[in-house]
């Protein structure tokens, strides 16, 4: 079957079940005949821009950026950003350390912000790697994200 094809699958099991990680994922394509390598979903996710979310009930689950679920998450951020451990920058980089499968959704909510001392995030599982534009000081985006986002500068390393 054709990528997209199997992308609208995806699409259409992220919109009908919690789903939690790409091997739960891939065992739902598989019931609908799609056959696919983790590398290959890996890829889809990327190309339909999926995230992970986290529930404080239900835990983590992955959802399409035009998913309801995403928009209220959004207006949770300060318990979205409980999942920070912690925050520590030096020169033009930050590293933020999160639980495991927070990271996607914290970096998205700081991308998200449009926080102009930053050119942009990537992240993994459970670390994010900040990206600070050309002259931001440490003091400077330490009060920048302690101002946005209440309850993390108890998180700020240095």
């Amino acid at each position: 079957m054709d990528r997209d094809t199997r992308q609208e699958a995806v699409a259409i099991i992220l919109r009908e079940e919690w789903i939690r990680n790409q091997e739960e994922l891939q065992k739902s394509l598989e019931k609908k005949g799609f056959e696919v390598t983790q590398a290959t979903l890996s890829r889809d996710l990327r190309q339909l821009h999926v995230m992970k979310i986290m529930d404080p009930i239900r835990g983590s689950r992955y959802i399409l950026p035009e998913d309801k679920d995403l928009r209220e998450a959004m207006t949770r951020v300060p318990d979205h950003m409980d999942g920070v451990l912690s925050v520590e920058f030096s020169g033009q980089f930050g590293v933020i350390r999160t639980l495991p499968g927070f990271a996607n959704g914290v970096a998205f909510t700081l991308d998200y912000q449009q926080i102009p001392e930053i050119m942009g995030t990537i992240a993994g599982d459970d670390t994010i790697l900040v990206i600070l534009k050309e002259g931001v000081t440490k003091n400077l985006i330490s009060g920048v994200i302690s101002s946005r986002f209440p309850g993390i500068s108890t998180k700020l390393i240095g």
